[in-house]
């Protein structure tokens, strides 16, 4: 687990290889939360809810239309127009911004949860570097 090698190189630990990389706790957590894929698309999710609610907000969703019509003599000039009656923007509006809540939503406990593996995962190595740092080594036969 790449999370775990991360956390394994607290700066509570021993010096080591050049190519270990050492994280603190803040930085473990900061670099789970931007690499994180599922947050990364839970973001760009919340993006297109956003843009949603932005579309439901407007007042005339569609063009009018102009039709004409020529008979004989005469022509016709018809325009239409949609007309939303009886709260339907307001109801697309409310069901749009639930959409931007439960993609906020989504994003924080997602988020909750890899901090919470991230801290798990670092103060369990961190406690395994301190025991095997703190533990008496045995005699080497010789």
């Amino acid at each position: 687990m790449f999370l775990a090698s991360c956390a394994a190189n607290a700066q509570t630990s021993p010096p080591l290889a050049n190519d270990t990389l050492r994280l603190t706790l803040a930085e473990a957590r900061a670099l789970a939360v931007s690499a994180n894929p599922q947050l990364r698309a839970q973001r760009l999710a919340l993006k297109v809810a956003k843009a949603e609610l932005q579309q439901a907000s407007v007042f005339i969703r569609a063009n009018p239309s102009v039709d004409v019509l020529t008979r004989g003599p005469g022509t016709e000039i018809g325009v239409d127009q949609e007309i939303e009656v009886a709260g339907q923007r307001g109801a697309r509006r409310a069901a749009a911004t639930a959409g931007v809540e439960r993609a906020q939503a989504r994003i924080s406990d997602t988020t909750r949860l890899t901090l919470a593996a991230v801290d798990r995962t670092y103060f369990r190595l961190v406690s395994a570097n301190e025991k095997a740092f703190f533990s008496p080594q045995a005699p080497s036969p010789s």
